[in-house]
């Protein structure tokens, strides 16, 4: 399994994450980012201003590179000012915040 991180502008994140999981994203919640970051890291990010939606969803690792594939043809994801997106192995989390993440897209929470 692996934890997609997708940031991009506010309210962007529903229409991206619709057909995203026609493509087995799973599990995806979405979470306004609200940041202090300075001028210099929000351009080298590409990022417009601090109003964020901070998605973090689920996928099988075959599916990772097709659904950032999709992000690019459907939203030129990597056009400067859409945002970034990364995968990474949930071995890399802590059990506790992967369990944490796991009540939280089940809604116990």
């Amino acid at each position: 399994m692996r934890l997609l991180l997708i940031i991009t502008d506010k309210g962007k994140s529903d229409l991206m994450l619709k057909s995203c999981k026609e493509l087995n994203l799973l599990n995806a919640v979405t979470f306004l980012g609200k940041g202090t970051a300075p001028t210099e890291i929000l351009d080298a990010l590409s990022l417009a201003d601090n109003d964020k939606d901070v998605v973090f969803g689920l996928a099988m690792p075959n599916d990772v590179q097709a659904i950032l594939n999709h992000l690019e043809e459907a939203f030129n994801f990597t056009k400067r000012g859409m945002g970034v997106a990364c995968a990474m192995n949930l071995s890399s989390m802590s059990s506790a915040a992967l369990e944490m993440l796991t009540q939280q897209t089940k809604g116990e929470n």
